[in-house]
């Protein structure tokens, strides 16, 4: 027999487990289809604003912004291998049986990836501090020397945390909206 029922039992169970999982999302999808686009944009928008996501569509150009979102993916993507290989240790311990020569690689493997998971939070956290630093004392010297021959952005106008505004006015964010305008 190509299958042996303890196998076939866990494939089935599996499945079944599967199916009710992804059912309330199948359930969204559908319900999905009945609404405008426009509606769902809003609703993506409001939810990345809680998140603390930028909604705005312009796209950040400067150097230290592309580079600290290209680390930032690095590291989450070291992240997530860190946490397959934490999960595959619990998995390799468990079905270890009891043998010592399991448990013992099944517990290096997780004292590693937890070191390495570790480390990935550190180098991450320091990315943030080193990118946001150094992103405001680099707007601060653009805003220095353009702000003399720029006439700025009027009230009321679109802006982003590069952008000057006329008059002495500031971008602030309007409401509890997403949106940054000249006030």
């Amino acid at each position: 027999m190509l299958f042996k029922m303890k196998n076939f039992k866990k494939i089935i169970f599996g499945i079944l487990f599967f199916c009710i999982l992804i059912t309330p999302l199948m359930a969204n999808i559908a319900n999905a289809t009945d609404v405008n686009e426009d509606v769902l944009m809003n609703s993506l928008k409001k939810t990345a604003a809680i998140a603390g996501f930028e909604t705005t569509d312009e796209v950040s150009t400067d150097l230290p912004t592309i580079i600290g979102n290209i680390i930032r993916l690095i590291l989450k993507f070291l992240g997530i291998i860190a946490i397959i290989m934490l999960i595959m240790g619990g998995v390799q311990w468990m079905t270890s049986g009891g043998a010592e020569e399991k448990t013992t690689n099944a517990r290096k493997l997780i004292v590693n990836s937890l070191i390495g998971l570790i480390i990935v939070l550190l180098a991450y956290v320091i990315t943030v501090w080193v990118v946001n630093t150094f992103k405001d004392e680099i707007v601060k010297d653009s805003t220095t020397t353009t702000s003399a021959t720029t006439t700025g952005l009027a009230a009321g106008a679109p802006c982003t945390s590069t952008s000057i505004c006329a008059n002495g006015l500031t971008c602030k964010q309007v409401g509890t909206t997403a949106a940054y305008t000249c006030q």
